[in-house]
């Protein structure tokens, strides 16, 4: 899950909106598309996102 900041900053401040999108379960289609495009990103990498995995990737990064 991404936080708070990040999701205020990339989306525009709307905090009501952002708390409902990161207390749910399941966003639409059409939500995740808008949230995806504001972020850079495609649905798809959101649907993947995995917090454990990408932490591991950063860590072993940081001794490289």
């Amino acid at each position: 899950m991404l936080s708070n900041w990040h999701w205020q900053k990339t989306a525009g401040g709307v905090s009501k909106k952002m708390s409902q999108l990161e207390n749910s379960e399941e966003i639409d289609e059409e939500t995740l598309k808008i949230v995806a495009e504001k972020l850079g990103v495609t649905p798809e990498f959101i649907k993947n996102f995995n917090d454990e995995k990408n932490y591991l990737l950063y860590s072993k990064s940081q001794y490289f």
